[in-house]
């Protein structure tokens, strides 16, 4: 049939009987595309060849028009300008793909309004916050600083100093005193609270209790 014939001619390529079948989608039954191609040998439109036990189909050369050099050498260059061509829009599309993802990920306008607005009510939150912050911050006079930290350690040399002398009472008394050291500072520390009145949240901060603070830590 004049299809089978046309369509080897077309494509100019070697196919056996059961590549012809199947390319043509099985419209014809496989024996009637054997008998068209034995005949379109015989009639010298195709040629056979025959590999291993499998004949192979493909079109006569000699009935094909041949190109001239300048046309295949044409032909080289316009195969060239396409491919180059085809590379250049791969690249574009490519390139295309890669931004539309890109947008495809963005918010959009509504979503953009919703979360700006979002953003300027805590910023105006932060703002008032800061605000009021700085409407009530304390100025530290420098003045006042430099004599507090001066009385600071005023006081704190001062206590030192009276510790240290309430140790060497403690230790010159527990020399004559079978108590220990520790059972003597609570006996004397009971006394003082006691006769001074001393609050028991306070009594790290005279010597002789800041002793016995120090004896019950360790």
């Amino acid at each position: 049939m004049k299809v089978i014939v046309d369509y080897m001619v077309t494509q100019n390529r070697p196919y056996g009987a059961t590549d012809v079948y199947n390319n043509l989608h099985q419209e014809f039954g496989k024996t009637l595309v054997v008998k068209c191609l034995d005949s379109a040998v015989e009639s010298g439109i195709l040629r056979e060849k025959a590999i291993s036990k499998q004949k192979i189909y493909y079109a006569n050369q000699d009935n094909l028009e041949t190109c001239e050099e300048n046309e295949l050498m044409a032909m080289d260059r316009e195969i060239t300008e396409k491919s180059e061509r085809l590379n250049d829009l791969s690249a574009q599309l490519k390139s295309m793909l890669s931004e539309l993802k890109s947008l495809e990920s963005t918010l959009t306008t509504s979503e953009l309004a919703e979360a700006t607005n979002s953003l300027e009510i805590q910023i105006s939150g932060m703002e008032k916050c800061k605000s009021e912050l700085e409407a009530n911050q304390y100025a530290v006079n420098t003045d006042d600083k430099k004599n507090a930290e001066q009385r600071y350690q005023s006081l704190d040399a001062l206590f030192r100093k009276r510790r240290r002398i309430a140790e060497e009472m403690i230790g010159a008394i527990h020399e004559n005193c079978p108590m220990q050291k520790k059972a003597l500072l609570v006996c004397r520390a009971g006394k003082m609270q006691g006769s001074l009145k001393i609050a028991p949240d306070t009594t790290k901060n005279t010597p002789f209790l800041s002793l016995l603070s120090s004896y019950e830590r360790e």
